[in-house]
């Protein structure tokens, strides 16, 4: 004999299954959604639109929670969801939008890596930008993050080819390794919080022109800019006083750089690398401006030919550029050269 439901139990479970048509609960009512729920088949991802719905309960998306997952196109996570784990929704390359929560305050790196994400909008909560988050994301156009990224991880947005231009945060104070490489950046503004530029930061971005130093930058590391073969001219800030190797080699229309007070010291293969086939440096800048009794030091081994004969170096002075030193070819590997002398140099040898 069945017992009829009271009036407020029918709209309990009515609201329970109404529910269940908004929402694809995909087995987490709440927590976490793990790679173990297998959420990428048609019976919880929309086969028409390619879309999911996150549960407003749930916490967290794993690791590799979505990972692969060619049929999703589109997500929006509920209120309450706060972290994105290790490569949740890595090589999702149908992926090309996803709504995020405020309350989100962790994304784990690789989470959108080789994804086909073409814009993004990072909450307010969000602090740092781990490693490889966008690497490979090809299609990704448009980032907006808010003023609370504090740090970007390497290669976080390695290969993002059609990205032009970011603004990035003000409060920033670190970014890795490779973090643009090979990107499409055009132009960049880095903030006045960051005091290194890490190697490779700008490796092989063939398209940017233009880069405008915050106020507190010092150091410069290897290869940083090299292969930027659209750079054209650059000035460095007077915060400048380490500038690494190789950071400026295969930059083909760079020829002219003008080097803060503070920078004493280059090396050798800053802006070229040694030819070992060809007994030669492979070099392309024509002008460098540099402050009284700079030192050239050697690079690693192989690396070390001084410079070509083509280079003019221009003294800086308070009435601006004035003595100019024409260097001669040489390639004396443990060689040391001082700019101290009117249209010569004085080369000396480590003991």
């Amino acid at each position: 004999m069945f017992k009829l439901l009271s009036f407020s139990h029918f709209f309990t479970v009515l609201y329970f299954f109404l529910n269940l048509l908004n929402y694809t609960y995909a087995g987490c009512i709440s927590g976490i959604i793990t790679k173990s729920d297998n959420c990428c088949i048609p019976t919880y991802i929309n086969s028409t639109t390619g879309h999911f719905e996150v549960n407003p309960n749930v916490t967290a998306i794993g690791d590799g929670a979505f990972s692969g997952c060619a049929n999703l196109v589109s997500i929006r996570m509920g209120n309450n969801v706060q972290s994105i784990g290790k490569g949740a929704f890595y090589h999702c390359e149908s992926l090309t939008n996803i709504i995020l929560p405020n309350t989100l305050t962790s994304i784990g790196p690789g989470a959108f890596a080789y994804s086909g994400l073409e814009s993004i909008k990072l909450p307010n909560n969000l602090t740092t930008i781990s490693n490889s988050t966008f690497s490979g994301c090809e299609k990704l156009e448009s980032v907006r993050m808010s003023h609370n990224v504090k740090s970007i991880g390497g290669w976080a947005f390695y290969r993002c080819k059609a990205l032009t231009t970011i603004t990035l945060s003000e409060s920033i104070t670190y970014i890795g390794e490779s973090a643009f490489e090979s990107s499409g950046l055009e132009s960049i503004k880095l903030p006045n919080n960051l005091t290194t530029i890490s190697d490779s930061t700008f490796y092989g971005c063939y398209k940017l022109e233009n880069v405008t130093f915050g106020n507190n930058v010092r150091y410069i590391d290897d290869y940083a800019f090299a292969y930027c073969k659209a750079l054209i001219n650059l000035t460095l800030p007077d915060t400048i006083t380490y500038i690494g190797q190789y950071v400026f080699i295969k930059t083909k229309k760079l020829t002219n750089v003008f080097f803060g007070d503070n920078i004493t010291s280059l090396f050798s293969n800053t802006f070229g690398q040694y030819d070992t086939n060809n007994d030669r440096l492979n070099i392309t800048l024509k002008t460098i401006s540099v402050n009284d009794n700079i030192i050239i030091t050697p690079g690693n081994a192989y690396n070390n030919a001084i410079l070509e004969n083509n280079l003019i170096v221009k003294k800086r002075s308070n009435t601006g550029l004035t003595t100019i030193y024409y260097c001669t070819k040489g390639y004396n590997i443990f060689a040391v050269i001082r700019f101290t002398r009117n249209n010569c140099m004085e080369i000396s040898r480590f003991m």
